[in-house]
């Protein structure tokens, strides 16, 4: 599984493994620069398609979603909003807005082509991060 987690945010789910599994790469030669690229390359294909909604881009908050992926790079199922106590929030209207984009950006954004198909099991299901913030100050 890849994390993507929100730039310069530490606080996506299962951070810990996702330090060590890029420790893990670091360590590999032939590996060395492989997933933070491959981890750029997603990211960059879904933020090209994430309308942020305007009430949401000065607030720091982070939408946490995970996605199955198949071998072709297309979505396995619905992408799911992680942070299930902040959708659920009377009054916080402008969270499930802006996880609801980013899950449209998802879908707008597949297939993942540029995922290596011999690297399967490594991204079939990927956690990302997404901060408003961060892109409305890029």
């Amino acid at each position: 599984m890849l994390n993507l987690g929100a730039k310069d945010q530490g606080t996506a789910p299962d951070a810990t493994k996702t330090k060590k599994r890029i420790a893990a790469y670091s360590q590999t030669p032939s590996n060395t620069a492989e997933p933070l690229s491959l981890i750029d390359a997603v990211r960059e294909q879904i933020e090209r398609n994430w309308l942020i909604p305007v009430n949401a881009r000065d607030s720091t908050m982070v939408i946490h979603i995970r996605i199955d992926l198949n071998p072709d790079g297309t979505l396995q199922g619905t992408p799911e909003i992680l942070d299930t106590l902040a959708m659920n929030m009377p009054g916080n209207a402008a969270f499930r807005a802006t996880a609801q984009s980013a899950v449209r950006a998802i879908y707008e954004s597949q297939p993942f082509k540029m995922l290596p198909a011999d690297r399967y099991q490594e991204w079939q299901t990927i956690d990302i991060s997404f901060s408003p913030k961060d892109m409305v100050n890029q």
